[in-house]
């Protein structure tokens, strides 16, 4: 009788488990790390921490889109202000300090391997506009995601 109990509960928390880790892998595609600990307010919340996930902004290709818009722009009207934007500084400082955070980190390796693509991406707007030593770093994050990916490193 208890067994019958303990059933559906085991089941559904199998179930829940499974989802939570799901819409964890979507937080991490939309650009966030574990700080915003999207398993455990699934887990927990169960609909109500999925609405969460879904709710996110996309970060990844609100980063992408605009470099990639601002390139479209560009080639299509070279006096436009658009051109007129470059990478600067602080954009540069912040992707080179994340890459670098997440070289030795034990985040899942599917994670760090996506987070490592949306650097390169990044990265390859910088060396396209010639951005201090960025075609260097560029080569330097490629190699390291590289080795991810082939699972040389941990």
């Amino acid at each position: 009788m208890i067994f019958l109990l303990i059933l559906p509960l085991a089941i559904y928390l199998i179930i829940n488990c499974i989802f939570a880790k799901k819409f964890e892998e979507i937080a991490f595609q939309k650009g966030y790390d574990n700080s915003i600990h999207s398993f455990a307010l699934c887990f927990w919340f169960g609909i109500l921490g999925y609405l969460y996930v879904i709710a996110l902004p996309n970060l990844k290709n609100d980063c992408n889109s605009n470099g990639a818009n601002i390139k479209k722009e560009c080639d299509n009207d070279i006096e436009s202000n658009l051109c007129k934007e470059k990478p600067n500084k602080d954009k540069y400082d912040k992707l080179i300090a994340k890459a670098e955070r997440f070289k030795d980190t034990f985040f899942d390796r599917n994670y760090r391997i996506s987070t490592y693509e949306s650097i390169v991406q990044e990265m390859e707007f910088f060396a396209s506009e010639n951005f201090e030593d960025s075609a260097i770093k560029l080569e330097e994050y490629k190699s390291h995601l590289e080795l991810l990916k082939n699972k040389k490193i941990k």
